[in-house]
């Protein structure tokens, strides 16, 4: 028996196609409906059965849906969690995003009390990027991070982390300023210094330079 009657994905990029992908491939909805920026993603999306539903307006997602997967960047999570305060305020929904606890203030402060906004992180991806990026089983055996609020009741926690779980992930409960402390060190300061040596790098002016770049750089 499914987990939801109907699933909505907000965002087609490699995460959020990999989501439909395995939603569709476990069995995990009946329906899957989706909302990305571009018209053609979602006609692609539609093509490749990915989806049973595109819409243009994700309002409409907030209203038939009975679970919400954010696949957004983090800076417009925000925007949609303001549409579904006028729309939905007691939905499930959950997003992907790397940051979580300005998130999670965030939906403290736009749902309410006692909403049902869980914050998820899945590890999992590469540095390609689209609807063309995403892949089956993207998530089997990855981590992925739930974030409860405080506001948050324990069956909206259990039904997130099952949802993980049927698309094979190992799912791990952390804070939401404790998952940011630990991603600060293991993903965006490595980033940060990464790109940092890249840009000095690229400022050298030598026709020796890709020479002198051994396997290490």
């Amino acid at each position: 028996m499914p987990l939801f009657q109907e699933i909505g994905v907000i965002g087609l990029g490699m995460i959020g196609g990999s989501v439909a992908l395995d939603v569709r491939k476990a069995g995990v909805a009946k329906r899957i409906i989706a909302a990305s920026r571009r018209r053609s993603t979602l006609e692609k999306a539609k093509r490749a059965g990915l989806i049973d539903q595109a819409v243009c307006n994700s309002k409409s997602i907030f209203e038939k849906a009975d679970f919400v997967v954010l696949a957004t960047p983090p800076s417009v999570v925000s925007h949609y969690l303001e549409i579904m305060a006028k729309t939905n305020p007691s939905l499930l929904v959950t997003d992907v995003s790397s940051v979580k606890g300005k998130i999670v203030q965030a939906a403290n402060k736009i749902l309410g009390r006692k909403h049902s906004f869980v914050g998820s992180h899945p590890i999992a991806g590469s540095e390609q990027s689209g609807l063309e990026a995403a892949q089956p089983n993207l998530f089997q055996g990855k981590t992925v991070v739930v974030t409860p609020a405080r506001k948050n009741q324990e069956e909206s926690v259990r039904k997130v982390v099952a949802f993980w779980s049927c698309l094979g992930a190992r799912v791990k409960l952390l804070g939401p300023n404790e998952h940011d402390y630990l991603l600060a060190a293991t993903s965006h300061l490595p980033h940060l210094i990464v790109y940092a040596l890249l840009d000095t790098a690229m400022k050298v002016k030598s026709p020796l330079f890709q020479s002198c770049a051994g396997t290490g750089f």
